[in-house]
């Protein structure tokens, strides 16, 4: 129970330093399950997240699990240029 502590304390540390790598915070929910909480925020680029997830490790309390998100739009443009492509 110690690492419950200072909640507020963290989520505005955490804030400032997605905010330091030039990324937007979008939403932060605690969660009931498997994961105790989950962050949604607006990274310039994997490297921003590479040094987004040792920072926070540092804090020795945090396991992650990163995810790239991507639009619809997106998908549905790459899909029709494999299906125009060649099979790999």
């Amino acid at each position: 129970m110690e690492q419950t502590k200072g909640f507020a304390e963290r989520n505005a540390r955490g804030e400032e330093i997605i905010r330091a790598l030039g990324s937007k915070f979008l939403a932060n929910y605690y969660t009931l399950g498997r994961y105790d909480f989950v962050i949604i925020i607006d990274l310039p680029s994997e490297e921003a997240m590479v040094k987004l997830l040792l920072e926070v490790g540092k804090w020795g309390t945090i396991s992650t699990e990163t995810l790239t998100g991507m639009p619809p739009e997106l998908m549905i443009e790459w899909q029709r240029g494999y299906d125009r492509s060649s099979e790999i």
